[in-house]
């Protein structure tokens, strides 16, 4: 008691608690070392770097609400653990939410009378542009693009998939698009 601010709380189970400031602290000291690499991380997954920075500080807002932080030890392969399981939560966040989206009116009512015959002979066209660019690809390339983009598997779940490493499927996908 008395004027010593370090004293702990305990939670529920007993587990020693930092205080707000320790643990706000704590997590400063983890943004200087490992946020760099944090960010690179996040670049390699998502295309707009204001989703970058939303992923970011969502995974040290998750350390500072984490209860001990004298327990846990902090690595870059840690962030980007938590990182990785935010942008999973993001994405099908984003397919529940696209999946009740309501049409206006005026949009039912322009897909009510079908494709002109114009937007069915472009839309012939690019389908056939597509293959005969996909059926150029080499077999490695063509199987990460369609599991990146149809299957939506991340990088690093391809490079186990197939055995390379995720450099190789980032080049390949690079190559594909």
């Amino acid at each position: 008691m008395g004027g010593d601010n370090k004293t702990a709380d305990t939670g529920e189970k007993g587990i020693l608690l930092m205080s707000q400031v320790e643990r706000n602290s704590a997590v400063a000291a983890i943004y200087e070392k490992y946020n760099t690499g944090l960010v690179k991380y996040l670049k390699k997954r998502l295309h707009a770097q204001e989703d970058v920075e939303d992923v970011a500080q969502e995974v040290y807002i998750r350390l500072i609400r984490f209860a001990n932080l004298d327990g846990l030890e902090p690595s870059l392969p840690l962030l980007c653990t938590i990182a990785a399981n935010l942008i999973k939560d993001r994405f099908r966040k984003s397919k529940t939410k696209s999946a009740y989206k309501h049409l206006p009116l005026s949009d039912i009512e322009k897909k009510s009378k079908g494709p002109s015959p114009e937007e069915i002979a472009m839309s012939r066209e690019g389908i056939e542009k597509f293959k005969r660019v996909f059926r150029t690809l080499k077999k490695d390339c063509r199987q990460v693009f369609i599991l990146h983009r149809l299957e939506g598997f991340t990088y690093e779940e391809i490079s186990t998939k197939m055995g390379i490493s995720k450099s190789l499927v980032y080049k390949h996908l690079n190559r594909a698009m």
